[in-house]
């Protein structure tokens, strides 16, 4: 597996938001000459708010099926990438077979209508800001 740079990764991600500001995408990292690095510092910062990890918390005793809908979300990753599932270490044998099974579909309504993006962009979630 390869190891990436903060650097590396920064380079990357605003790559990515490039390609993504023709479609009208356009947030602080989006133009950031730095957007891994500043996202990681974000969410340190996140972590280190007591009044954000209550809610976070909350959120996630509340809204169950986030768990299994950002596993789902990796298994898809997974298996889009290639990935096979009998090459696997053991502890990931099972999310790959899963994905295998699946075959390349990959579950949009779970970040665009399901528990993935309403915990993005719901009125209840703790990611959104007042």
């Amino acid at each position: 597996m390869q190891s990436y740079s903060p650097l590396q990764k920064d380079i990357v991600l605003r790559n990515a938001f490039g390609q993504l500001k023709p479609r009208g995408i356009d947030s602080a990292w989006s133009t950031s000459p730095q957007p891994f690095t500043d996202l990681y510092g974000e969410c340190r910062r996140l972590m280190a708010d007591a009044t954000f990890i209550r809610s976070l918390s909350i959120y996630l005793r509340t809204h169950t099926t986030l768990p299994r809908a950002v596993e789902m979300l990796f298994t898809c990753m997974a298996m889009a990438a290639g990935a096979r599932w009998d090459d696997a270490p053991e502890e990931m044998k099972g999310v790959r077979a899963r994905g295998w099974f699946l075959g390349r579909w990959i579950p949009t309504f779970l970040i665009v209508d399901g528990p993935i993006g309403r915990f993005m962009t719901g009125d209840d979630s703790p990611l959104k800001r007042s």
